[in-house]
């Protein structure tokens, strides 16, 4: 499959803090959908998966680029906050979550969020059947009416779980201290 320019489609960018980092996510809008429209149904979805996410989550703004532009303009945003009583320490700092879908051109389409408010895993992956609060926030994802889109703006199918790990980036600056 050949490589599409990251940007491909318009993108909306999220700023948030866990455990005292500054970190972005960034989401795409399918074909048809406004920047608008996508922050939207972002907010709402990180509102409603709220409990997935540790107190200290907080998704505070938002940045937009338009399709083959690199430059992000900011986007009106009222701040998310996660509501998980799980705590978010220094230890868990490069702790992340991440969903994975695929679009019927076969393009995946991943996005991870840090602060996530799981507790370790052996197989490092939250089954939809394990977790109530993961069964909700993939079928949000997967509702005819959600607005994320891949890197060719269709929609994707989301994968029935949410991998969890450690980011190494992150624990290597850990242990450096």
């Amino acid at each position: 499959m050949t490589a599409l320019s990251p940007d491909n489609t318009a993108r909306l960018y999220v700023d948030y803090t866990a455990t005292g980092k500054e970190h972005t996510v960034i989401f795409r809008p399918q074909t048809g959908v406004t920047i608008e429209q996508l922050r939207d149904w972002v907010h709402d979805w990180l509102t409603d998966n709220a409990a997935l996410f540790a107190t200290t989550t907080v998704f505070h703004d938002a940045r937009h680029s338009l399709q083959n532009s690199n430059v992000t303009n900011p986007i009106s945003w009222t701040a998310v906050v996660g509501t998980s009583d799980v705590p978010a320490d220094v230890d868990r700092a490069p702790r992340f979550g991440s969903f994975v879908g695929r679009s019927a051109q076969g393009h995946r389409v991943k996005f991870g969020i840090y602060g996530i408010a799981f507790v370790d895993d052996a197989s490092y992956r939250w089954n939809a059947a394990e977790s109530a609060g993961v069964t909700n926030a993939v079928a949000d994802l997967n509702d005819l009416q959600a607005k994320l889109g891949t890197i060719t703006g269709s929609k994707a199918v989301w994968k029935q779980y949410m991998n969890t790990g450690y980011n190494a980036y992150w624990q290597r600056k850990a242990r450096r201290g």
